[in-house]
């Protein structure tokens, strides 16, 4: 009660999908939910919540869905092959412009938040020109902390690539200014101490933390779910936040696939 910190001011930017992405995303869930139908019998509000972090890799990096590659269709399987992540991802756009402001224009340095290791590893490849470093779920955690003192001490290092269930809690790194959230989890604990990693005690200016968002997507599921305090499981499908229209935008429905989500 009595800190008196610089503010943390958030920006919500949104970005449509590219076509390929759009079509495997669309098929993706799709699938998934008919799928869930023809097990259950039916689509339940908790079968559905529960697939929402597997329908989710489809939108975050769909080359994630490599590894269940067994489960697609030759068309969504043929779409993820040739699917192109600088390119066909238009976070990275976002992402690009972002840094591009707040580093070489303002010469400031920033958190890039992922929740996939594949993805840290995208976004190290093509952000070399800004030296960053990653910090996942693979590195050991004897070498945590001397990677985290490396980006603090060394300002050659623009960029920290961090996966959120990894650095959540116990680290303070005011030495960043701002922070991207690439991709977000479900679990709203992990991602409320996430956000606080740069704001806090010591923190002299005000702080930026951009969320990045795909409209008419399950990204705005997730982000109603965080924005209410983790309500997913209880009220995230019910009218009060969103019409069965809406649904059918956020899941991409086709016309042909609408039919599919009158549960």
């Amino acid at each position: 009660d009595c800190l008196d910190l610089p503010p943390n001011i958030i920006k919500k930017l949104y970005a449509h999908l590219t076509t390929r992405h759009r079509k495997i995303y669309q098929s993706f869930v799709t699938n998934t939910l008919e799928d869930i139908r023809t097990r259950t019998g039916k689509l339940g509000t908790r079968d559905i919540v529960n697939a929402f972090p597997y329908m989710q890799m489809a939108l975050d990096n769909p080359s994630l869905l490599l590894t269940h590659s067994d489960t697609l269709d030759s068309d969504i399987l043929k779409e993820v092959n040739r699917y192109d992540f600088e390119k066909d991802h238009a976070k990275v756009d976002l992402l690009l412009d972002i840094l591009e402001e707040r580093i070489e224009e303002n010469g400031e340095r920033g958190i890039i938040w992922v929740l996939h290791p594949d993805t840290a590893h995208k976004l190290t490849h093509l952000l070399q020109k800004y030296n960053p470093l990653y910090l996942i779920g693979e590195i050991e955690d004897s070498q945590r902390m001397p990677i985290i003192e490396q980006f603090k001490k060394q300002t050659e290092h623009k960029v920290l690539i961090a996966g959120i269930p990894v650095l959540n809690t116990s680290v303070t790194i005011t030495e960043a200014s701002f922070q991207v959230y690439f991709e977000r989890v479900y679990n709203f604990s992990q991602y409320w101490q996430s956000i606080a990693r740069i704001h806090r005690i010591g923190k002299s200016k005000s702080s930026l933390t951009y969320i990045l968002i795909y409209n008419e997507t399950i990204d705005i599921a997730l982000d109603i779910n965080l924005q209410n305090k983790d309500i997913l499981n209880s009220k995230i499908l019910s009218k009060e936040f969103l019409t069965l229209d809406e649904w059918k935008k956020i899941f991409n429905a086709s016309d042909e696939g609408k039919d599919i989500l009158n549960w």
